[in-house]
This record gives structure tokens, sequence and C-alpha cells, in this order.
């Protein structure tokens, strides 16, 4: 684990090193959770897989090469100058919460209301959007600051 030390210029950085359980590259700034099945070893991350995304590791600071073996570091905690955000129909503000997306390697705000007689699936939020999302005619990834709060 790679802690920055406290500098009052500098926002708070934690990353942690991780390779890839993917048979695939993973592209910097994407989001990664832990591999959890074959090769669960509290190294290996793959992209966000259903029902997993409670495992949240981080996001990717590089890319990495497919397949086992190479090694990247990936934030876990603290402010990010660039990740991968979707961007779909509809405007997004500053401070809403983002969640990792099953099947893809970036994140998405959600709703943080419900009605009180509506059923809610918990979803694990693992960042916060620091610069708004201007609404669009067809759904994009886009790069956006972001503060990560997966430790």
């Amino acid at each position: 684990m790679l802690i920055q030390h406290v500098n009052r210029t500098d926002p708070e950085r934690v990353f942690i090193m991780v390779d890839n359980g993917e048979a695939a590259t993973l592209p910097a700034n994407a989001v990664v959770i832990w591999e959890t099945t074959t090769d669960a070893n509290g190294v290996q991350v793959i992209q966000p897989d259903t029902g997993k995304l409670w495992g949240f590791a981080g996001v990717l600071d590089v890319s990495m090469a497919s397949a086992t073996g190479n090694y990247t570091l990936a934030q876990s905690y603290g402010y990010r100058a660039s990740s991968i955000v979707l961007q779909t129909d509809t405007s997004v503000a500053a401070g809403e919460p983002l969640v990792p997306v099953a099947g893809q390697n970036y994140f998405d705000s959600i709703a943080t209301t419900t009605a009180s007689n509506a059923a809610v699936t918990l979803q694990p939020i693992y960042g916060v959007l620091l610069a708004s999302i201007a609404s669009s005619a067809a759904s994009a990834t886009l790069s956006r600051k972001i503060f990560i709060r997966g430790m």
C-alpha cells in the first residue's frame, strides 16, 4: 500500500498494488473489483461483475496488460483528477454518489432518494462526482474528477 505523505497543498491519496485477473487489457482510469472466484488471492482484480460490486478495489492508475503477472497501482482512496464515468441523457450535478457498473469499467451516478413504500436494492457507493456532467443525446463515457472512498 502506498500512502501519500501529508502535504497541505496536495490531496491525500492511497494506492494499492494489483494484478490483472482478466483475459483482456484493462484501461487506465477503469474501475476494478477483487477477484473472488478461482484465483482469489487479495491481489488479482477484474472488471466489475454482477453480484460482486461490493468487492470494489479501486481505479487503475495506468492501463494493465491482460493475464496474470501484470501489476499496476489502483487508487482506493482520495481525490482523482481522471476517471471513467458514464454520461447519459440526464445531467448529473457535482456531489452525486458513484457506483461501479457490472460488466463495465466505469462509475455511474445513482438516485439517492426512494419512496417510503419502494423496494430498495442497496448499491455500493464508492465515489463522489466532483465535476458536473451535462446531458447528452447518446450514452458515452468521459473523464471526470472524483473522490474515491474505497477504504
